[in-house]
């Protein structure tokens, strides 16, 4: 029987102990940042101390529209816009802006119109209200009430009577307001050096116009007055008067449109007007 050599039995080698690597230290370094480095964290720092009242003032515009887009909604979830239309029908003869809290026209708040004339307002910014009459009145919105605001970009009203017309913004109160006073086409008292004039009394202003036109003419007895708008190639552009009328002065206008309701292209045109005893031609000038 062979005898087997006894198994050589090889002891793993033990594992190497590693060393361990030696805590990191949670002392800062004491020495200096690089000059450049030290000039843009001051800039950094100076940057963010200028513009935080602007972030505060930014912050305060975003709470005080949301403010006002609030009361907007709170309005008009029990009142129903009405009176004029939010289409633009091109007729305005003035427009105001309704940007941050005013109703800007001319430089100012209010517009002079005529009878039958229609007056705009056009939204820039914010959210309000044109409502006809003034926060105190209790009959406020009798005749129109509508919403400026990012929805409602455009409201315009036309009046057909002659008076005064106050109007306001609900969200702003007495702080937003403006007037419309509306002139009649009758008679009216003659300026200085227009008693007993015949024809133009008052040349047609603004000159050069960028549409509407206005001035006074004068009758010495009643009759028939006719106002013919003509081109250059003598066709008749519009006819804005053609009418009679008593004996006495009267203001007029025409709007800058052709019979055919449409804006009359830029170019030289002549007013010829014609009343009892006389007949007068003024030449102007319409730029688009």
């Amino acid at each position: 029987m062979k005898h087997l050599a006894p198994a050589t039995v090889t002891a793993s080698p033990a594992p190497i102990a590693r060393s361990e690597a030696p805590p990191r230290s949670t002392v800062r370094s004491r020495r200096p940042l690089p000059i450049e480095l030290a000039t843009a964290l001051a800039a950094a720092l100076t940057l963010c101390s200028t513009a935080a009242p602007a972030f505060a003032a930014h912050a305060g515009h975003d709470a005080q529209q949301e403010e006002m887009r609030h009361l907007s909604q709170v309005y008009w979830a029990t009142h129903t816009p009405h009176g004029g239309s939010t289409t633009n029908s091109g007729t305005a003869v003035a427009t105001f802006q309704v940007v941050n809290t005013a109703f800007q026209y001319n430089g100012g708040n209010t517009a002079d119109i005529l009878v039958g004339e229609t007056v705009g307002w056009q939204w820039g910014s914010g959210f309000h209200t044109t409502t006809n009459g003034d926060p105190s009145d209790p009959n406020a919105g009798a005749l129109w009430d509508a919403g400026m605001d990012p929805v409602d970009t455009y409201f315009e009203y036309t009046f057909n009577a002659a008076g005064t017309y106050p109007f306001f913004c609900r969200i702003h109160g007495s702080f937003m307001t403006g007037v419309v006073n509306v002139a009649t086409a009758t008679a009216v008292p003659p300026g200085t050096g227009e008693a007993g004039k015949i024809g133009f009394v008052s040349a047609p202003a603004p000159n050069p116009t960028r549409g509407r036109v206005a001035f006074r003419f004068g009758l010495a007895k009643a009759g028939k007055v006719q106002l013919r708008v003509l081109d250059t190639q003598g066709r008749l552009v519009a006819l804005p008067i053609d009418d009679g009328f008593a004996a006495g002065t009267y203001s007029a206008v025409w709007d800058g449109r052709t019979r055919a309701a449409q804006p009359a292209k830029a170019g030289v045109y002549y007013l010829v007007l014609s009343v009892p005893g006389a007949r007068q031609t003024r030449t102007i000038a319409l730029q688009r």
